[in-house]
């Protein structure tokens, strides 16, 4: 037999913002959308700290809630509502403890995952880092200490990733949607010096040279040169590494970035970040998966199993062993929640938080109504003061029992048994018994 708590009750309190765990869609296709998504990654993993923690909460708020009515309600119904109300304080403390449990690792993949969202940022504007062209000329011209240094140049009007000075760029997501296979695919941002061959036509050569023409596709660089000059160009080149766990199940690893000669940054950093992101997003979803008290609620999740009421009558003596199909257990069950399992979600579909106002003894307003209180300190005052009152009511009917005519008094004489044969000869020859 099984409490099931009544299907509209304690649930307008309950107001949480879900926060999916939700990746990417498609692939980032530049630095700025890398930088975007994973930076959105990270928030929604520290999200589902929230989310869990608030869910603690409106546990514990109605755990709160039914011990209140429990302590107006019948013997029967105050212990099935405290049954209910263990359970939900038991689901509150476990949720916490999954919390403390996992938000380090949270933490340290949403860190992971910033660092990269900022080299990402960072190498979005490296990448236009320029040296500029020494133009060809006489080579005596450079002996002079102000033709001698070399001068780079570095785009950055807007600042990191922004389209204006108060707009971001925009997103760009390649056309291609993420398949099941790629698992919590996400896409990293590498740098690498750029090389040259010497090639005329191409960036970053020194170039010696008989002629002064300026640098061009028929610029030629060979033979004895009275003229030197520097053909400049980007320094470095960006990379987009799109990478996925190596399956998805927990504790899975991410596949070895595949970095080549990237300089920046060092592959062992990206591995200790892609380790971190691994643990914290199994870490998220292992508290996107904690109890919803809405659900709790209304699909009867609180659950009071048959076997602790066998347990229950066997500790009293009623039972020799725990026989949960014993008549004393359903008869238990039956006094608790009814033959249908339904008494106590009637009784609180009709007595419920809406209709239940703890009154202006307990917290000061005389019409507000159960449902609508949150705050910790009111909820503490009710039930403080409905514990109370139940004591002294009790203690009250305590003395009214004794004092009623039908209950034994301490004047009250037990009747004597009759005495034996053999006493009566005794007290009829005056023997003293």
């Amino acid at each position: 037999m099984y409490a099931t708590i009544a299907t509209t009750i304690l649930l307008a309190s309950i107001q949480i913002r879900v926060h999916a765990l939700e990746k990417a869609a498609k692939d980032a296709e530049d630095e700025f959308t890398a930088s975007s998504q994973a930076t959105e990654l990270a928030k929604n993993m520290e999200a589902t700290v929230a989310t869990a923690t608030s869910r603690a909460t409106e546990f514990t708020k109605a755990a709160t809630k039914l011990r209140i009515m429990a302590a107006s309600q019948t013997a029967s119904m105050a212990t099935a509502s405290y049954t209910a109300a263990a359970e939900a304080a038991k689901t509150a403390l476990e949720i916490l403890t999954k919390v403390t449990e996992q938000t380090p690792k949270i933490n340290k993949a949403a860190s992971a995952l910033r660092a990269s969202a900022n080299t990402a940022e960072l190498l979005s504007v490296l990448k236009s880092l320029t040296l500029s062209d020494k133009p060809m000329a006489a080579a005596n011209s450079y002996n002079t200490q102000d033709r001698r240094p070399l001068s780079f140049t570095l785009a950055n009007d807007n600042g990191a990733c922004m389209e204006s000075k108060d707009k971001r760029a925009a997103a760009k997501e390649g056309p291609a949607s993420k398949n099941a296979a790629d698992h919590n695919r996400i896409t990293l941002v590498t740098a690498n010096l750029r090389t040259s061959d010497g090639d005329t036509t191409k960036d970053l050569f020194l170039c010696s040279s008989n002629s002064q023409t300026a640098f061009g596709p028929s610029q030629t660089c060979s033979g004895d040169g009275s003229h030197v000059g520097l053909k400049g160009g980007k320094v470095f080149e960006t990379k987009l590494i799109t990478i996925n766990r190596k399956n998805k199940n927990a504790g899975s690893e991410y596949n070895d970035p595949a970095t080549g000669n990237t300089i920046i940054p060092h592959v062992s950093t990206y591995k200790h970040q892609l380790a971190a992101i691994a643990l914290g997003l199994d870490a998220a979803r292992s508290l996107e998966a904690v109890p919803d008290p809405s659900d709790w609620l209304t699909k009867a999740g609180q659950k009071v199993d048959t076997k602790i009421l066998a347990n229950v009558l066997k500790g009293a003596g009623k039972l020799e062993t725990a026989q949960e199909d014993h008549p004393s257990t359903k008869e238990l069950a039956n006094q608790l929640y009814g033959t249908d399992g339904k008494k106590v979600e009637t009784a609180l579909k009709e007595n419920g938080p809406k209709n239940f106002k703890p009154g202006k003894a307990a917290i000061d307003d005389a019409n507000k109504a159960l449902d609508s209180i949150d705050d910790p300190d009111v909820l503490y005052k009710a039930e403080t003061y409905y514990t109370i009152k139940k004591f002294v009511d009790e203690e009250e009917q305590k003395k009214k029992n004794q004092a009623s005519p039908s209950c034994p008094t301490n004047t009250d004489k037990a009747e004597e048994p009759p005495k034996t044969a053999d006493e009566c000869k005794k007290a009829y020859n005056g023997e003293t018994l």
